[in-house]
């Protein structure tokens, strides 16, 4: 699993929130994670490893994140899923979290159907959680289904809650 990361107002419940997702992982059933985070650029924070040898260090750059710039939303969607491993029977997922509407990316949706269909038969679903007024969540939910994966929109208040669905998927 990877996560994608653009951080406005929001970032202590984004935090927790990243926070109570890892926790649903487990390192025992040999789950990976990763972390990447969207603005002006994408930026891979901390690369996808086993659970066990990543999960401090996500932790522990999400705790520094902070919001800047522009919101590259399907260049950081695209990467994630470029640095997936090819299928190997485990759940392979990519979680975006935004609070903004893509305006800075070079690739184009098709880039992100192009390269879900490289995963064949089964590829990894993309789960989207957005909050605020400047998302585009027609976009998400797009996205979202291209790949089997679920869009909800959600209140700062209820970020937590909706961690924890996505969570169910894992």
């Amino acid at each position: 699993m990877s996560v994608a990361l653009s951080l406005r107002r929001w970032i202590p419940e984004a935090k927790r929130g990243v926070t109570l997702l890892l926790g649903r992982l487990r390192a025992g059933r040999g789950d990976h994670a990763g972390l990447l985070t969207f603005s002006d650029t994408v930026t891979v924070e901390v690369e996808l490893g086993p659970l066990a040898n990543v999960f401090d260090e996500i932790a522990n750059r999400v705790s520094f994140l902070s919001a800047q710039g522009r919101t590259s939303l399907v260049d950081g969607i695209v990467t994630a899923l470029r640095r997936l491993p090819l299928p190997n029977g485990a759940i392979q997922a990519v979680v975006v979290l935004t609070d903004g509407r893509e305006n800075n990316s070079k690739s184009t949706t098709d880039d992100i159907f192009s390269t879900l269909a490289t995963y064949t038969p089964k590829g990894p679903r993309i789960h989207c959680l957005s909050y605020g007024d400047d998302t585009d969540n027609e976009l998400l939910l797009l996205i979202a289904r291209a790949s089997r994966g679920t869009a909800y929109a959600g209140s700062y208040s209820g970020i937590e809650e909706l961690f924890e669905r996505i969570g169910y998927h894992f």
